[in-house]
This record gives C-alpha cells, structure tokens and sequence, in this order.
C-alpha cells in the first residue's frame, strides 16, 4: 500500500523533462506506465517506502527518416511499428545521441534481459545515457533513427524525450521480430 502522504507527479503529454510533471493521483497510474520513485527503505529493509512517484506512459517508435527541418526541429519517419508517418518535434530539452556499432548490440542485450529482469547489470536506460550526443544537423533524410516519447495528444506527433541517430541495427532485428512473429502465428494456425 502506498501512503496518502506519497508525492505522485505525472509527466504531461508531450513533456520532455520530469520537471514539468504534473500533481496526480494515485488512482491515476495504469498498467504499462513506467514508475519512478524516490525515497528509502524501511527500517528493517524488506520494503521501499516511496516519498514521491513520476509516472508516464511512453512509447517507442523508429524508423527511416523521410523529411526533416532543422529550423522547426522537426523529423518524419515512416514509422516502422505503426506504417505510418510520424513527425518528431526536438525540443531544446531533447537529448540526441548516436548510436555507434558496440551500443546497438549492447541495447539489444540488455533489451533481451529487460524482458526476464535481473539485477546488477546495466538497463537499456544506462546504456542511452552512455552513447555520445550528437547534433541534429549531423542527421539526414534516409537515416534510420529511434525515439522515446510521452504518449501525447496527438497520434501522428511525438515529441522526443531521447532521439537516437544510427539505429539501423536495432531497426532491423525489431522488423526480422515483427516477422518472425506473423509468421509463426501463420504456421499456428
């Protein structure tokens, strides 16, 4: 149980920044938001006792990027999850990083181990934080690139919280996923 006293702070859509969180409640979060919180343990240490939650519902998208304005800051994808367009907004508050060869295979490592959860080894979270920044006019259209976002008020708009150049790699064993799992609910059927 949480208690009444526990600070609960929601990100805002198309929020960049867990500053600009929202006051909420408790009865607010939902299966799927990532939880982050802050406090310590309990005096006999079996049990964490929050003083503060930030939740938010994020999501992932990437794909080859088909149009990009560096003055506006925006980029469209066709977005390889959805087959649609999507335009990412780049905020001043946006990390940009690139994604160089040793990373790619270290995030699909890591995102392997995030799905049968351990502890002492590193997240891919730990991993973002690790690649080097990069400019966004270092980007070009045909680049393929990956985006965390808030869901936000719009389906076709995200605006990015961390945008990743150099993510073909990873792009590629998302898709050789997406059709290994078609084609085995095929064979199943």
């Amino acid at each position: 149980p949480v208690a009444d006293d526990v600070l609960v702070r929601r990100y805002a859509p198309d929020s960049v920044k867990p500053g600009d969180a929202r006051s909420g409640a408790f009865a607010e979060l939902k299966i799927g938001d990532v939880i982050r919180a802050r406090g310590s343990n309990s005096a006999d240490g079996k049990r964490f006792v929050p003083q503060e939650l930030i939740a938010g519902t994020f999501q992932m998208a990437g794909g080859k990027i088909t149009s990009l304005n560096l003055s506006s800051g925006e980029i469209v994808i066709d977005n390889i999850l959805t087959k649609r367009p999507l335009t990412i907004i780049v905020t001043p508050g946006s990390r940009v990083r690139r994604i160089l060869p040793k990373h790619a295979s270290m995030l699909l490592e890591t995102g392997d181990k995030d799905k049968n959860s351990s502890a002492n080894r590193d997240t891919a979270a730990d991993v973002v934080d690790r690649l080097p920044e990069m400019k966004l006019s270092e980007l070009k259209v045909g680049d393929v690139i990956l985006v965390s976002s808030t869901v936000g008020n719009s389906l076709s708009h995200a605006t990015a919280i961390v945008l990743a150049g150099g993510a073909e790699t990873i792009i590629s064993a998302a898709q050789k996923a997406q059709a290994d799992t078609v084609s085995a609910k095929r064979t199943k059927q």
